[in-house]
């Protein structure tokens, strides 16, 4: 086979979704622009709660991976048992 047979072919579902990503990291970097400079915060603190969200993206595929494997199919909905899970 040559290279080119071996290389997978990339299609537009493979791509992410670049405007979502762009508007939600806009949304956030204001959020955290305002917030932080009416509540004085330092890096340590916001780097802190993008810590904190990280390892909730991190929990919530964890379950969805874990409840493919179970019933066969991906569950890409957030689902919590608590209101937050940091109390």
């Amino acid at each position: 086979m040559s290279e080119e047979e071996k290389k997978p072919t990339v299609t537009q579902d493979d791509e992410p979704n670049w405007k979502n990503i762009n508007e939600l990291f806009n949304n956030i970097d204001d959020i955290f622009t305002k917030f932080g400079t009416e509540r004085e915060m330092t890096y340590i603190e916001m780097d802190t709660v993008l810590y904190m969200l990280k390892e909730k993206i991190f929990q919530q595929k964890v379950v969805s991976i874990a409840q493919m494997l179970s019933e066969g199919q991906p569950n890409v909905e957030f689902q919590s048992q608590a209101d937050n899970m940091y109390k």
